[in-house]
C-alpha cells in the first residue's frame, strides 16, 4: 500500500527554497528548448545533466524533471504561432492551432492547448502516486542473465 508519510515527506522536501528555485529554472530551460523548433526536452536534459553532477540528488532530479515537463509543454508554441512543430508530437496543434491564431488572436489557441496539458500532467502525476512500490517489487528481481 501507499505510505502517506513518505508522500508527505516528499512534498515537504519540495517546499525547500533551493528546490523551488531549481524547479523554476528547469521549467524555464525546458520551455526555452521546447519553443525552439528542432530542440526538444531530451536535448535539454542531455546538455544540462553534467551541470547536475555536483548537486544533491533531490535538487538535480527536480531540475531535470522540470526540464522534462517544460519542454513538451512549450513545443506547441511554434506549432501554433509559426506553423512549425517544436517536436514531432506537436503536429496536431500545427494543423488546428495555426488557423485559429492566424487572424491575430494567438492567446486563445495557446491557452486552449496549454491548460488541458497542465491538467493532464497534474492528474496523471497524482494518479500514479500509488504505483512506485509495486513497480519496485517487480523491477528489483531483474538482473543480469546467469
Amino acid at each position: 500500500m501507499l505510505d502517506f508519510s513518505v508522500v508527505l515527506g516528499s512534498l515537504a522536501q519540495l517546499l525547500d527554497v533551493q528546490i523551488i528555485a531549481w524547479l523554476l529554472l528547469g521549467v524555464f530551460v525546458g520551455i526555452l528548448f521546447g519553443a525552439i523548433p528542432g530542440l526538444t526536452a531530451t536535448t535539454a536534459i542531455a546538455l544540462f545533466t553534467p551541470m547536475t553532477f555536483g548537486l544533491e540528488f533531490n535538487v538535480a532530479f527536480s531540475f531535470l524533471m522540470a526540464i522534462f515537463r517544460g519542454g513538451p509543454y512549450a513545443g506547441r508554441i511554434p506549432a501554433i504561432l509559426i506553423k512549425t512543430p517544436g517536436a514531432p508530437g506537436h503536429a496536431a496543434p500545427t494543423l488546428d492551432g495555426y488557423p485559429l491564431a492566424h487572424p491575430g488572436t494567438a492567446g486563445e489557441p495557446l491557452f486552449h492547448s496549454g491548460f488541458p496539458s497542465w491538467i493532464r500532467g497534474s492528474v496523471s502525476a497524482v494518479a500514479l502516486l500509488p504505483f512506485p512500490p509495486f513497480l519496485a517489487r517487480v523491477a528489483l528481481p531483474f538482473g543480469p542473465p546467469v
